[in-house]
């Protein structure tokens, strides 16, 4: 049963031409996952900063709650890029790294990163066109940065969420 939780106990008795068994009870513990948590997909490319521009989060991908928050951390310093998402998914090497975020893409914000090479934005559904999202629609959001050296410009890893109600 999806979404459900709790303990089950299986009992059972083995029986062989020698004999019998004793009764022997298995307890089984499960949990839903739960719907809708963000996880990290793709790989990053070294930037001129270090080992590259990692993606992160904090709320959840609940529509009701609208409080996803999508964080990249390891940008050049006062470097700017692009928020974006996607609906497909891949590895497609470009520029100085891998577009991840594939398929139907959609432009969401231009960000500046900090001193410290951090960047924060709110997925919200007023936040920039093309954010609306739907329960059960999965997307890929990523981060399109300039860099220095190669193709002067790299990705981030990427987040998948599937959102929820």
């Amino acid at each position: 049963n999806a979404g459900a939780t709790g303990v089950d106990l299986v009992q059972f008795r083995v029986t062989t031409p020698a004999g019998s068994s004793e009764v022997a009870t298995i307890q089984i513990e499960y949990a839903a996952q739960a719907m809708g948590e963000p996880e990290l997909f793709c790989r990053t490319s070294p930037n001129v900063a270090g080992d590259g521009a990692r993606m992160g989060w904090s709320g959840s991908a609940s529509l009701a709650s609208d409080d996803l928050v999508l964080r990249v951390a390891g940008l050049p310093a006062q470097s700017f890029g692009v928020m974006f998402r996607g609906q497909g998914f891949g590895e497609i090497p470009l520029g100085n790294g891998l577009l991840c975020a594939t398929g139907s893409q959609v432009r969401l914000s231009v960000v500046q990163a900090d001193p410290a090479g951090l960047v924060t934005w709110p997925v919200t559904h007023s936040s920039a066109p093309g954010t609306s999202a739907t329960a059960g629609s999965t997307w890929g959001f990523q981060c399109w940065h300039r860099d220095v050296g190669g193709a002067a410009y790299g990705f981030s890893d990427g987040v998948l969420v599937t959102f929820e109600p």
